[in-house]
């Protein structure tokens, strides 16, 4: 991606959450991290990047939410009770909820 098309039309936005005891992850990191490059105008993620543990399920992590639009939270949260079902469950649905509470801020300035 050319980078004036990346100031353009996307953003780079970050939703963190604490982690539970006991989850892999917890080892490396304190908090939970989505970091995702969405569309500007839209909210579709483009691009996402998570702090999970191990790549198997950073990888799967992305396949559900790539392509989804942050202005429809519910649809993502959806997508993580109804697929994934690792320790870190509540902790990604409370980064889905900061992501698209920092997202709905920026398309408010």
């Amino acid at each position: 991606m050319d980078t004036k098309e990346i100031s353009k039309k996307t953003v780079l936005v970050v939703g963190r959450s604490k982690l539970p005891e006991g989850v892999a992850v917890k080892k490396t990191f304190d908090h939970f991290a989505l970091v995702a490059i969405v569309d500007s105008t839209y909210g579709v993620i483009v691009k996402i990047d998570t702090t999970l543990a191990t790549e198997v399920a950073r990888e799967y992590l992305v396949e559900l939410l790539l392509g989804c639009s942050l202005l429809n939270g519910e649809e993502l949260e959806e997508r993580i009770n109804d697929f994934y079902f690792g320790g870190a469950k509540n902790s990604i649905i409370a980064a889905i909820k900061d992501l698209c509470r920092k997202f709905s801020q920026l398309q408010e300035k």
